[in-house]
């Protein structure tokens, strides 16, 4: 099985993608949708 280069993540950056999906979920309940979404696509700059 080929996996494609660019789903490739390190150990550390696919933690801290798991923990920022937590912490969305968490913005979710407390904020409401359109915060978290928000909050979501700051967190994701971190990345790319």
């Amino acid at each position: 099985m080929r996996h494609n280069p660019t789903h490739q993540y390190r150990p550390q950056q696919l933690t801290c993608l798991v923990f920022l999906i937590q912490q969305l979920l968490d913005y979710h309940r407390d904020l409401g949708a359109h915060q978290a979404f928000l909050v979501g696509i700051e967190g994701l700059q971190i990345f790319f």
